[in-house]
């Protein structure tokens, strides 16, 4: 990450500038990842004029449409933007979803209609897992990668959209007569962790769809199968360290959600606040 640059911050933005620039460089795992899917993409991101066929080219356009916007991530969580990091990640995980799917798909026709303009619906994506990846599967296999596929969307849709856990719970703050809004960005070390840990899970999600999408057969390149180990090792840990970091974080922020809820009172209250005031 870049070291902290004079945007005329003061003593105390500067210090927690720097605190974000910090925590962000000591994930190693996430940069670990971060390498590796530079270094995948690297492999096939020039197409010769003789290979500019429509279904290799939207792949690599949604591929690099997800790259950008994890810098774009990146960016977000160095100066407090955590909300607008989250919501990011929801085009990072369609990109990689649609590319996955029109790289994979017997029927060409998606890409086709990809580069005419016409937009692909996320239950495209959906449709692919159901019936070319877990097409062999047992229907309870089936239905469960199905509503992981669906539930991750749900929860980053949670942030992209303008919610309650989006607008209210990130920029309420309480003071002894009531609640004040925060209208900057303010450095947050537990949002920090909680944005940086669900941006690395979403980093091995658009790793291995480049992985599946492009990589040679395995034992056919060894700087590929270094790759693809270093991924399968993240991958291996992601529910024994990163998803329960998550759901805490996750879990603490649904209780102030609530506590926030309860002391908020009906708008139906309103007209009859007004009159007991005049």
């Amino acid at each position: 990450m870049a070291e902290s640059e004079n945007y005329d911050l003061n003593a105390e933005a500067k210090e927690e500038y720097d605190k974000a620039v910090q925590a962000i460089n000591d994930f190693t795992e996430l940069h670990e990842v971060r390498r590796v899917i530079r270094w995948m993409l690297a492999q096939c991101s020039h197409i010769p004029n003789e290979d500019k066929f429509a279904n290799v080219t939207a792949v690599m356009a949604s591929f690099s449409r997800a790259a950008n916007d994890l810098e774009a991530v990146m960016v977000l969580c160095q100066v407090h933007c955590y909300p607008q990091a989250l919501g990011t990640l929801r085009s990072v995980y369609e990109a990689a979803g649609i590319g996955r799917t029109m790289a994979l798909s017997s029927s060409i026709k998606i890409a086709d209609d990809w580069i005419s303009g016409k937009w692909q619906p996320d239950s495209k994506a959906r449709q692919f897992v159901r019936n070319v990846m877990y097409a062999e599967a047992d229907v309870p296999e089936k239905d469960a990668a199905v509503d992981s596929y669906l539930q991750a969307y749900k929860l980053l849709s949670k942030w992209a959209h303008i919610t309650v856990d989006s607008a209210l719970t990130p920029y309420v703050r309480d003071t002894q007569d009531g609640y004040t809004f925060v209208q900057t960005p303010q450095f947050d070390q537990d949002f920090l962790k909680f944005a940086l840990n669900i941006t690395f899970v979403f980093h091995i999600y658009f790793a291995y769809a480049v992985r599946n999408s492009v990589a040679p057969d395995e034992g056919t390149s060894p700087a590929w199968d270094d790759a693809i180990k270093t991924l399968e090792y993240f991958k291996a840990r992601l529910t024994v360290v990163y998803f329960p970091k998550i759901q805490t974080y996750d879990a603490e922020m649904e209780l102030r959600r609530i506590e926030l809820v309860q002391s908020i009172r009906n708008s139906s209250e309103f007209r009859k606040h007004l009159r007991r005031r005049v």
